[in-house]
């Protein structure tokens, strides 16, 4: 017979909390590939990011959203710091 502690029962029931993660794309204007490279390290740095990438090829950006984050307030914050390295790009959201 196999007997169990305690902490080895609870381990075994123990419920994973899932955390749901929001992944979005937006168009961007940029006009150079270091400016770019800019903003996607600004965009990570920004409250409510969890992870960020810029295409400037693409002129696609992918943000990951923490969870519970406020969408439209993350993105303007971003935008924000973005404009602080270029003046008159644009994220439209």
């Amino acid at each position: 017979m196999n007997i169990i502690s305690y902490e080895q029962m609870l381990l075994m029931f123990s419920v994973q909390k899932e955390v749901i993660i929001m992944k979005k794309i937006y168009k961007v204007e940029v006009d150079c590939p270091a400016c770019a490279s800019k903003m996607e390290e600004a965009i990570r740095k920004t409250d409510g990011v969890i992870d960020a990438t810029l295409s400037f090829m693409t002129l696609k950006l992918r943000v990951e959203f923490a969870e519970n984050a406020d969408e439209k307030a993350v993105m303007k914050s971003a935008l924000k710091a973005c404009r602080k390295i270029e003046r008159d790009c644009e994220i439209y959201y």
